[in-house]
Parts: C-alpha cells; sequence; structure tokens
C-alpha cells in the first residue's frame, strides 16, 4: 500500500472516531430534518478560495515542483485504473489524487469539514475539480499521458475535464509539446 493511500486512510480513521465522539455528545437532532452542513456547524468554505492559482500553492509538499513528463491524465470511466498505474509506476507517473492532500476529496457532512457544502453542490464541486485539474495540467512540462477506456480510444469524450480543461490548460499554458494515449479495459 503506498503512503500516500495510508495517510488518506489514517485520516479518514481519524476523522471517523472524532466524528463518533463529537456524536455521541451532540445535542438530538429532529429526525424530520435532514441532515445538512449547517446541521452540523454552519462553517463551509467558500469556493472562491479554491482557485487554480490556490491548488498550485497548496500541494502536498513533494509534489511542490514541475512534472516533467509523469502527469497522467485520463477520461470517463479510467479513474480508478489511472490511480492505479500511477500507485504502481514507481514515479513513472503521477494522477492528480497524489498531488493534493485526502482531505480535499472529504465530502463527508460532518462537523469540521468545511468542504461539505462544496463537494454537496453540484456547480461548486464542478468548479472545485476544475481548478484543481486547471492546476495540475499547469505543473506539466514536455510530455504528458492520458488513459481512455478502449471504447473511447478513437473518439475520446469531449465533455469531461480532459476535454473541457485540462487539453486546453496544456496547450495554452505549458511547454508540453507531446501527449501520449493509451487505452485500458479495467474501468
Amino acid at each position: 500500500m503506498s503512503l500516500t493511500r495510508s495517510l488518506c486512510l489514517l485520516f479518514r480513521a481519524i476523522h471517523f472516531f472524532f466524528f463518533f465522539i463529537a456524536l455521541s455528545y451532540a445535542l438530538p437532532i429532529d429526525r424530520e430534518t435532514p441532515l445538512s452542513p449547517s446541521t452540523y456547524d454552519g462553517i463551509c468554505d467558500s469556493i472562491d478560495t479554491y482557485t487554480t492559482d490556490w491548488f498550485l500553492a497548496n500541494t502536498r509538499p513533494e509534489y511542490r515542483k514541475e512534472l516533467h513528463g509523469k502527469a497522467l491524465f485520463y477520461t470517463r470511466g479510467t479513474s480508478r485504473s489511472a490511480r492505479d498505474l500511477a500507485e504502481h509506476s514507481h514515479g513513472r507517473y503521477v494522477s492528480i489524487w497524489e498531488v493534493w492532500p485526502c482531505w480535499l476529496h472529504n465530502d463527508e457532512q460532518a462537523a469540521g469539514n468545511r468542504l461539505s457544502c462544496i463537494h454537496h453542490d453540484r456547480m461548486q464541486r464542478t468548479t472545485f475539480y476544475e481548478n484543481m485539474s486547471r492546476a495540475f495540467a499547469r505543473m506539466s512540462r514536455k510530455s504528458a499521458t492520458v488513459m481512455h477506456m478502449s471504447a473511447d480510444y478513437e473518439e475520446p469524450p469531449l465533455d469531461g475535464i480532459w476535454a473541457r480543461i485540462e487539453l486546453p490548460a496544456l496547450r495554452k499554458m505549458t511547454d508540453v509539446e507531446m501527449v501520449s494515449y493509451f487505452a485500458t479495459t479495467d474501468s
């Protein structure tokens, strides 16, 4: 198991532990009232915080550098395969999931989760991941790789973050001259 995955699991275990401690002392909640972020503590970060520049400034320390030929992008249905490939590539590839701390992906509606409002609002979540993806693309240098499902290889999806955000950022904001494509049959 990679260090990144281990740290994410540890973070979730600690978060889970503190959630149950907080829950044991919580006041009764009206069961007819749907749970929402404001039911927990009402404090949520603004999506305006999470700009592309914010993501560039807040990578994990080992990724505060350019990704020379290591950036691994992916399209519809290949997230898990791309993560696995990057994790087992001994540094050959880096996926977006490795670059930022795992707490940024926490969508739990729990006390203290200041990202809950963002992750539970479709437009804010889209903006959040578009900005993160643009930052990942801007970190790329010289070459990059993208993974597609084999069914999409000849005609990659044009409606996802790769085609709408990442590829244009690579073309306009980096010195990436070559993008390699490959297909996977895994989903």
